[in-house]
């Protein structure tokens, strides 16, 4: 037993066999108390008026019920829509990247082996690729 809570970090590895049961009763204490305090706090705000009611009702259960899913659903989605704000940016860095790689290799001695037309092309793409990557850099950074 005593490996198994060391093993979740539950307790701590001095903690010896037999000391073991005057922790667990610590802790259950511990849990009986905040539960204890948790129920008073409820029950204190169970009698006073919700400002959010026009019949002037009390807070009810519900109400706190519902309220928390609506933070949990709004704390989920503006998680979800950061992380893909971050992962559109990084890919744009990356198409950032390459397009700088493209410029040094315009600046190589490669280049006079290809015709005017290509070259114009790649400055083309270049330029234009560039420009997209900056205005929806810009965008996506505010």
């Amino acid at each position: 037993m005593v490996k198994v809570l060391r093993g979740f970090g539950l307790i701590s590895p001095l903690l010896g066999i037999k000391q073991l049961p005057y922790w667990l009763r610590r802790k259950f204490h511990q849990a009986i108390k905040r539960r204890q305090e948790a129920q008073s706090t409820l029950t204190t705000l169970l009698t006073k008026r919700n400002p959010h009611e026009r019949l002037g009702q009390n807070f009810t259960i519900d109400f706190f019920k519902k309220q928390w899913k609506a933070q949990q659903q709004f704390h989920t989605e503006h998680t979800e829509a950061e992380i893909d704000r971050r992962d559109k940016l990084v890919a744009l860095y990356k198409q950032e990247a390459t397009v700088e790689y493209m410029r040094e290799r315009l600046q190589g001695p490669e280049i006079f082996l290809v015709t005017v037309a290509e070259v114009r092309e790649l400055m083309d793409s270049i330029v234009a690729q560039s420009d997209s990557l900056a205005s929806d850099i810009a965008e996506l950074t505010g």
